[in-house]
């Protein structure tokens, strides 16, 4: 996965603990009590569901099936990860005579880098998460609501928890500036990654079967 683990054999490493001789069904609902708090509450960059007990349950018998199918292979062409893609763009504008990165701009760089937002966050309208342009988050929200959002994320709508102090979000939101600025040649650099690899960005899948 780009954002967190392999879930093709989630179901074979979280419940190895119960022996080959548990039952499906045993199985299903081990499944919807290991993963009760995460799938209910959420945790660092997942999310919280809600999910009923029904649903964990259901999750747990698809989860099962697919870790009986054997052990999966990520598979993501030869396409490079939205991460990669813009650090490049970032490094080749830094180093062309575009005015560089104050200490700020540069704190809120490596965070938006550490948290991977670009992973969701794509600088053009096509993100597979339909999340927001990363170029436009600046001025869509405005650095107050920014800073909330930072903070406590949007559960309701995929956006996790991130935790982030009023410092780290002044640095967060100083760098979405300068990207804004450079909103152009980012977009035209990530149009070029996507005609230049196998397919688009927006629609490349989480994994594929080998």
């Amino acid at each position: 996965g780009f954002l967190g683990p392999d879930l093709t054999n989630v179901a074979g490493r979280a419940l190895a603990h119960l022996g080959v001789e548990a039952t499906e069904e045993q199985r299903r609902l081990a499944f919807a009590d290991r993963f009760e708090g995460t799938l209910t509450t959420g945790s660092e960059r997942m999310p919280a569901f809600e999910l009923s007990r029904e649903e964990r349950v259901a999750l747990g018998a698809f989860f099962v099936e697919l870790d009986r199918r054997g052990v999966g292979q990520a598979s993501a062409g030869k396409d490079e990860a939205p991460r990669e893609i813009l650090a490049r763009l970032l490094d080749r504008q830094l180093g062309t005579g575009v005015e560089g990165l104050s200490d700020l701009e540069a704190r809120g760089r490596s965070i938006v880098e550490e948290r991977g937002c670009i992973d969701c966050h794509l600088p053009n309208a096509r993100s597979a998460f339909r999340a927001p342009d990363l170029t436009t988050l600046l001025e869509a929200a405005g650095e107050e609501r920014l800073a909330e959002v930072l903070r406590d994320g949007i559960p309701a709508k995929g956006m996790p928890r991130f935790g982030l102090g009023m410092e780290e979000a002044r640095a967060v939101t100083a760098f979405l500036g300068w990207l804004a600025e450079h909103r152009e040649p980012l977009r035209r650099g990530f149009e070029a990654a996507e005609r230049g690899g196998e397919g688009s960005l927006a629609g490349l899948p989480w994994f594929e079967y080998e």
